[in-house]
């Protein structure tokens, strides 16, 4: 893939797009962890739980959009 076909795929530029995943990985692990599990984790334990829900979803929206826009 191109680095153009590669930023539609994206969603945009692939390092701005990995520090938004990072950022949203970080935050839904947060949500969870607020809602059952304990409170104070470690930063990289917040990241892994998030990503193991945004991580999917994104590829999936992904893959159904096709490289549209």
């Amino acid at each position: 893939m191109s680095n153009g076909a590669m930023g539609k795929f994206l969603g945009g530029p692939p390092l701005l797009e990995e520090e938004r995943l990072l950022l949203l990985c970080v935050l839904v692990g947060f949500i969870l962890s607020a809602m059952g599990f304990e409170a104070i984790w470690w930063m990289w334990r917040y990241f892994l739980l998030g990503a193991v829900i945004v991580i999917p979803i994104w590829l999936i929206v992904r893959l159904a959009k096709g490289g549209r826009t």
